[in-house]
């Protein structure tokens, strides 16, 4: 936490936090949902959260920019996992996703 006074809770100096700000946006991807497909492959989902900071903050406007997902297919390759094919759908605050994504992830009736 920053400004507590300890400088162990001093996390970023100043120098790291003008760096930060300028980069502009943020993008943090969480929840890795991944289903093996094969004994070499597998296929899964990641979400996306970008935040602007920075110079791209406007006064008084959300930091939230996007919400997304990841659809992403994977393949062992030489012992380790590669990322083979990934695409990425929006959510929020604009719907644009891929063909079939949302029929491909819609449990059947």
């Amino acid at each position: 936490m920053l400004g507590t006074g300890d400088p162990h809770d001093e996390l970023l100096d100043i120098e790291s936090i003008k760096y930060l700000r300028a980069l502009g946006s943020k993008h943090l991807e969480t929840n890795h949902v991944i289903e093996l497909t094969g004994p070499d492959t597998a296929s899964g989902l990641v979400y996306l959260l970008a935040f602007v900071t920075g110079d791209m903050m406007r006064e008084g406007d959300d930091p939230l920019y996007w919400l997304g997902v990841y659809d992403e297919q994977y393949r062992r390759v030489d012992g380790g996992w590669r990322i083979s094919k990934q695409s990425l759908n929006f959510v929020w605050p604009q719907r644009m996703l891929n063909d079939g994504f949302l029929d491909q992830y819609t449990p059947s009736s």
